[in-house]
């Protein structure tokens, strides 16, 4: 017998039948089969030369040989330590790709292999890696804030809050916001408006 692919529901007793003839047969001593399952954890898009890390829950019988980290455009294996892990039922691996670049984004999955030579994968996740745009410098009289938005984010500039001494205005109503596109880094414009002190004719 031949289970191409183990499931959760293979999880049973198997005996063998062996017909000698049509009234003698023996039956074998049971065999208990058991999945091995290893889950790849959520993973989030990430910030060029920021950190991401991977984790999976690994349930089986035993504590592997070898756990692996597989990033499948390159084919770069990283070796997880496991020797310091105590054997439960499941337990959890995890490893940190420290300052990551545009080359790491793409698949990555886990691969588990047992000392019967028994090899287990893992669901696979998409690391996405994003370019930051350069720092810029706040107008004069407003405040900037960060808004995040699909594909990237807004640097949107307000007038700073009027006092008893000033009050302000925009200098360009249509330039308050530059879009960063985080696949490039790029934005979509170079200005952003200041505002102006509003000076009193009496």
């Amino acid at each position: 017998l031949i289970i191409d692919s183990l499931t959760q529901e293979d999880i049973k007793d198997f005996r063998a039948t062996i017909d000698f003839t049509s009234s003698v047969s023996i039956t074998t001593d049971s065999l208990t089969v058991r999945a091995v399952t290893v889950l790849c954890g959520d993973v989030s898009s990430t910030f060029e030369t920021e950190d991401v890390t991977f984790t999976a829950d690994i349930t089986g019988e035993e504590l592997p040989q070898k756990v692996v980290l597989i990033h499948e455009e390159s084919g770069n294996e990283v070796e997880i330590d496991i020797s310091s892990i105590s054997y439960s039922t499941t337990f959890t691996v995890s490893h940190t790709l420290s300052s990551v670049y545009a080359t790491q984004a793409g698949t990555y999955y886990f691969s588990v292999t047992y000392s019967s030579g028994l090899v287990a994968t893992s669901n696979t996740k998409n690391l996405a890696v994003l370019k930051k745009c350069k720092e810029i410098s706040t107008p004069v009289n407003t405040s900037l804030e960060k808004v995040d938005e699909t594909g990237g984010y807004n640097q949107v500039v307000t007038c700073l809050p009027d006092d008893t001494d000033n009050s302000y205005v925009l200098l360009d109503s249509d330039s308050t916001s530059i879009f960063c596109n985080t696949s490039t880094g790029l934005y979509n414009s170079d200005y952003l408006s200041p505002c102006l002190v509003v000076v009193n004719s009496t």
